[in-house]
């Protein structure tokens, strides 16, 4: 079965739009939410189902964090990542599609301290979805990241190879 013949789900192609709308992001914000504002939102997305190849990993969740310094300064940055295998008309894979929400934070020693970390989950896989929420909620990066708002929030989407 190809992707597109995927009964009641939403195509991939809506996928950035559906976080962005479970992310409240079309309500004005002077600022970014907080962290566990996205989270709640991101799990609400994460519930969503799309259109993907019946295989176990063809639809991923994907929380990592770190600081880093890519195009500047150094930042810490949460990231809320979901990528989905894309298939051709013959049913072979194609490449994947990413789509990403992530907040940024200013480097500080506490922050640095956390280090990166990165989980997976993937629909399909037989795993369980609550308890790999709860396990990443219950995460020693929420308690830093309580007090602190971020600078910043990105929603966007990408193809990887």
């Amino acid at each position: 079965m190809k992707s597109a013949d995927v009964p009641d789900r939403q195509a991939v192609t809506q996928a950035a739009a559906v976080l962005s709308a479970q992310l409240g992001l079309q309500d004005a914000h002077d600022r970014p939410p907080s962290a566990t504002f996205v989270w709640q939102g991101y799990l609400r997305y994460a519930g969503s189902r799309f259109a993907t190849p019946p295989t176990p990993d063809a639809d991923g969740l994907l929380f990592q964090f770190g600081t880093w310094a890519f195009d500047g300064p150094r930042m810490f940055s949460v990231d809320f990542c979901r990528q989905f295998e894309i298939v051709g008309e013959d049913g072979e894979f194609e490449h994947y599609v990413q789509v990403h929400c992530e907040l940024i934070y200013p480097a500080d020693p506490e922050l640095d301290a956390l280090g990166g970390f990165n989980s997976w989950f993937f629909h399909d896989s037989g795993d369980d979805l609550e308890a790999w929420a709860a396990a990443i909620g219950s995460h020693q990066v929420w308690s830093a990241l309580d007090t602190r708002r971020p600078s910043s929030l990105r929603v966007w989407e990408d193809d990887a190879c």
